[in-house]
């Protein structure tokens, strides 16, 4: 028997739940939540390191979800709070999905446009250029 109150993991031994109680560690589990608000952005980086082909991956708020997977304590949960482009949504799910931190209930908003892209392209170390294509509306 599974354990109330718990993530997907095993009961442990002597804690099984009867009919109609509820267990004292169910109120221990709650976890934190810290929403965040964000675009994410496919980008394709020409020129930024010695290699001849363009460099294509995730941008925008990738970052601060990455950073926020790694710095928060166990119990604190991510909720994105997201829309992403039809084209590049399974993309993005897959990301949030392999976040340590992510609400099990977080979902991305799936809209029927293009996904943000962004087209970066370094003359210089201290020079670049940068394109945005796509149009993933904003909140009304």
């Amino acid at each position: 028997m599974k354990e109330r109150g718990t993530r997907n993991e095993e009961a442990r031994p002597g804690s099984e739940v009867r009919e109609g109680t509820l267990p004292r560690s169910s109120f221990l589990v709650r976890r934190k939540r810290l929403g965040v608000i964000g675009t994410f952005v496919w980008d394709t980086i020409h020129g930024r390191d010695a290699r001849q082909v363009p460099v294509e991956e995730w941008g925008g708020i990738t970052y601060a979800l990455s950073a926020l997977d790694a710095a928060l304590p166990e119990d604190w949960e991510i909720v994105p709070v997201m829309k992403v482009g039809f084209d590049l949504a399974a993309r993005a799910r897959e990301f949030i999905g392999g976040l340590r931190r992510i609400a099990p209930d977080a979902a991305l908003v799936e809209v029927p446009y293009p996904n943000n892209r962004v087209e970066l392209r370094y003359q210089s170390l201290d020079h670049r250029t940068e394109h945005l294509t796509g149009g993933v509306p904003p909140w009304t």
